[in-house]
């Protein structure tokens, strides 16, 4: 029973972020969260046009509140609308924009060439894109184009840095489906090297081993060249003086 409990209210959840999505779709929504606690449930959307969703003096979220709670059985619905820092680096936009291109009918080879100069243009460690389907044409077989730049990591545990999104572009010759993943360029990836910075810490490490010349007493520096008198050298000095 408790675990049926716990997949309705998954359910539920998924149903809030469809509704979302939906209802929203011309304001370029990036990601949706839920939490919930005991008072409330916090509903936290990143959208491309923040302002759409906010609406004329707040009341297209008013609405939104009022029918996440009706319809969808939420309570106490809170909604936080946050802007995205920078659209070039988030695949979501990225995969809607070449979506959106294929459909005014620029050529496709174009269109991925430009998309993946403008992630990397915008300070992203690597890019890739891919479109699948009838890209020539229709009649033609399916095939599969595909862009990469930069550095991306593809199998391990490092792939969960990379951010991965998906978009279907509508055409007369049918559906495209277009991959976008984008490694950011704060991500650290366990194989990557800076030889640079290993270098320079190596550097740092040899001249903190180097001994510190010390003189015979404090403060006082032997200099180089200078030899001590001999012994014997000394005592004829003292000898003839005393004659």
């Amino acid at each position: 029973m408790i675990e049926r409990k716990f997949i309705n209210e998954n359910i539920r959840m998924l149903k809030v972020v469809d509704y979302v999505r939906k209802e929203l779709e011309r304001a370029g929504i990036i990601a949706v969260d839920i939490q919930r606690s005991t008072l409330a449930t916090r509903i936290s959307i990143i959208a491309e046009n923040p302002g759409l969703i906010i609406g004329r003096k707040g009341k297209t979220i008013q609405d939104l509140t009022a029918d996440i709670e009706k319809k969808l059985g939420i309570e106490n619905p809170q909604i936080e609308v946050a802007d995205v820092r920078n659209a070039s680096l988030e695949p979501r936009v990225i995969a809607r924009w070449i979506a959106r291109m294929l459909e005014r009918g620029l050529k496709p080879k174009r269109v991925l060439h430009k998309a993946a100069e403008r992630v990397m243009g915008a300070g992203a460690m690597g890019v890739e894109i891919m479109a699948k389907g009838k890209i020539r044409g229709k009649g033609a077989q399916a095939r599969t184009e595909r862009i990469m730049k930069g550095y991306v990591k593809k199998s391990g545990d490092s792939v969960k840095l990379i951010k991965e999104a998906f978009e279907k572009a509508t055409l007369k010759q049918g559906i495209i489906g277009i991959t976008v993943r984008i490694a950011p360029a704060d991500a650290v990836f366990p194989d990557k090297i800076d030889i640079k910075k290993f270098f320079e810490q190596a550097k740092k490490v040899e001249e903190m081993k180097k001994p510190e010349i010390i003189g015979e007493e404090v403060g006082h520096t032997e200099e180089k060249g200078t030899k001590k008198p001999r012994k014997r050298r000394a005592k004829r000095q003292t000898e003839a003086a005393k004659e």
